[in-house]
């Protein structure tokens, strides 16, 4: 029997978040939505994702740097990868420091640019950043 992936998408905006959840079920990911920080951590912990989605800009009171951070720290979790979005791109890559997503990419999202990046940040290749990727549209 062939595994499915795994992914926890991790996106404030409803549509967003099920509009990513589309766009991975159609490549074969099982995926899971979390909009606030706590029902991530919940389900990170509980259903042990292959990699994470995140929205860095989650519209709650608790950033998603926060829960990088906390996913970061923790040695259950601290090797999942996790690909970050954020409009502020060059901030995304430089304000965390070992506790750094896998690779960032920016918002609006394109959809190759995201299938592939997750492909390989999956495949668990070492922590990236991929600005030569067509990563956003103007």
């Amino acid at each position: 029997m062939i595994r499915v992936p795994h992914l926890l998408v991790v996106e404030g905006d409803r549509r967003a978040a099920e509009l990513l959840a589309r766009i991975f079920e159609v490549d074969d990911y099982d995926v899971s939505i979390a909009r606030d920080v706590d029902l991530a951590l919940k389900l990170a912990r509980s259903e042990r994702p292959d990699a994470i989605l995140l929205d860095l800009e989650l519209p709650t009171d608790v950033h998603g740097g926060d829960l990088l951070r906390t996913l970061r720290m923790d040695a259950t979790l601290r090797d999942v990868p996790v690909v970050a979005l954020s409009t502020a791109f060059e901030l995304a890559r430089n304000d965390f420091g070992v506790f750094g997503p896998n690779a960032v990419i920016r918002k609006p999202l394109v959809e190759e640019s995201l299938l592939l990046l997750l492909d390989r940040v999956h495949g668990f290749a070492p922590p990236m950043f991929e600005p030569d990727l067509p990563l956003a549209t103007a």
